[in-house]
């Protein structure tokens, strides 16, 4: 039985190796940077207008002088063989590209047209007034962004504008879910018979390694059948990097998971693990794959999840590890009856005053999935009972660790 400290050095240790591909910008959004992302052009490209006015030499441009205006140039016009000579201006708009001869933009409003082809300067400009240099955003080469960030439109949208087609990410490691249990049901819309429950860990592990970044993932679900689960860990551990399997890693006489892994000559490393709720869960390894025998109760299931498994999910995407890292005050007492176990508690967050608060007032059964839906953050306890205002170390669930879902108190 390991402490959940060397459950998770033992865990990560089974990480795959990042793996990086290189794919189009507009099939990577939510994919993790294996390279930084260097500019392919200047940004911008050329000289531009950052208001609607006229370009002007800005020593011609003082307060009272009438400049002809010779030319118009509009965003995305071609200023070829547009000067702007001493005693002349050109009207130009937001975006243009500054003609030739000219070195500052006169606005609009500090301007009035006399004539048609006239225009009085009411304030004068500084040099360079109004206009952005080119290449000032970045030079071709320049570093946008590193390796490591997780790409989302923000991100996407600084590769088109710098010209950038393709990225290098990290390949996201291949994931098998076995969900287990004569006694599930896969689909709500089916009428439940005495005994029954429907399927809920295949959808939060799925969506929990979606949120991750997974993109390679096979779901099934099997009845407590020892044989088919013994032919499908042997199957699915020759095609998957991880194995995540739920239900049957207890003791009782239909929980087959260590049994079938045995019969595979498996590296079991553990099978239980002091920390509540999750104590019965396997870390092995079959053939390459790392394999995970996680609970049956949803909640249990999760939480094993978010502790050990997320983790290896994220050092295989080349991410920084943040295990724990993130500090947070609790909002009322806890108390709980002595045990050697490490506690950890479903929690709700907020900031309030720049603190993050941490509310785990609610039921924390291991066969309680209600309380989950209210949840942000798991709240590690190492104690029997913590004072209000504690701080203790929290981590994030996944769906929420880049979607910053950090709700502010009412």
């Amino acid at each position: 039985m390991l402490t959940v400290d060397e459950a998770y050095r033992v865990a990560v240790g089974m990480a795959p190796a990042v793996r990086a591909e290189t794919i189009p910008v507009e099939a990577a959004y939510g994919r993790i940077l294996a390279a930084p992302v260097k500019a392919r052009l200047a940004m911008p490209p050329f000289p531009r207008a950052l208001m609607d006015g006229y370009a002007v030499r800005a020593s011609d441009a003082v307060p009272g002088a009438v400049l002809i205006v010779t030319a118009t140039v509009y965003a995305g016009d071609d200023p070829g063989g547009i000067r702007v000579s001493p005693g002349t201006a050109v009207r130009i708009m937001t975006g243009a590209p500054l003609p030739e001869g000219a070195d500052a933009v006169v606005r609009s409003e500090w301007t009035v047209q006399d004539t048609e082809d006239t225009v009085r300067i009411l304030r004068a400009p500084d040099p360079g007034e109004s206009v952005q240099p080119e290449g000032e955003d970045a030079r071709p080469g320049a570093t946008l962004l590193e390796a490591g960030m997780r790409l989302y439109g923000p991100q996407m949208a600084v590769c088109k504008s710098f010209g950038v087609t393709h990225v290098t990410v990290s390949r996201t490691p291949s994931v098998t879910v076995i969900t287990t249990g004569s006694e599930l049901v896969d689909q709500p819309s089916q009428p439940l018979r005495p005994g029954q429950v429907y399927t809920t860990n295949d959808t939060l592990l799925g969506c929990a390694l979606a949120a991750l970044g997974v993109t390679r993932l096979v779901s099934l679900r099997l009845d407590d059948d020892e044989e088919r689960l013994t032919e499908a860990l042997r199957h699915w551990s020759s095609r998957s990097d991880l194995v995540i399997t739920t239900g049957g890693v207890s003791a009782g006489d239909r929980d087959y998971v260590r049994s079938a892994l045995r019969r595979l000559d498996a590296d079991i490393f553990t099978e239980r693990v002091w920390m509540r709720p999750g104590t019965p869960m396997v870390i092995g390894r079959l053939g390459s794959a790392a394999v995970f025998g996680l609970a049956g109760n949803p909640a249990a299931c999760l939480i094993q999840f978010e502790v050990f498994v997320a983790p290896v999910i994220r050092r295989a995407l080349g991410l920084k590890d943040a295990w724990f890292q993130t500090r947070g005050m609790l909002m009322h007492d806890v108390r709980f009856k002595h045990t050697r176990h490490t506690r950890m508690l479903r929690a709700r967050a907020c900031l309030r005053n720049g603190q993050l608060l941490v509310d785990a007032g609610f039921n924390q059964s291991s066969a309680v999935l209600s309380s989950l839906g209210l949840a942000h953050c798991v709240v590690r306890l190492d104690e029997d009972t913590a004072a209000a205002g504690t701080l203790l170390p929290v981590q994030w669930l996944s769906h929420t660790e880049f979607a910053g879902d950090i709700v502010a108190p009412t």
